[in-house]
């Protein structure tokens, strides 16, 4: 009973701060497809974020393509200071 109760609790809060920030998103000019455009990026990897956030937000494609390149060159640039080793 107890664990119902938490995770209905949890789901409360959770569509309480979804339907918080499409209002906040909303009210800012975007559509509702702008943060979801953005927001694939962390959920899924190559052309899938391209084609959904293209589909999603059109003028935000730009993101779509430059954020996983930055992610990778970043990750490379990490490893390889970390990797380094003096001769």
């Amino acid at each position: 009973m107890k664990l119902a109760r938490k995770i209905t609790g949890g789901l409360s809060l959770f569509f309480l701060g979804a339907a918080l920030v499409a209002v906040i998103i909303s009210r800012w000019g975007f559509s509702l497809g702008a943060p979801a455009a953005i927001g694939i990026i962390g959920g899924a990897d190559g052309p899938t974020v391209i084609y959904t956030a293209t589909k999603l937000a059109p003028p935000l494609h730009w993101a779509a393509k430059f954020a996983p390149s930055a992610l990778l060159g970043i990750t490379w640039l990490i490893l390889r200071l970390l990797s380094h080793k003096e001769k």
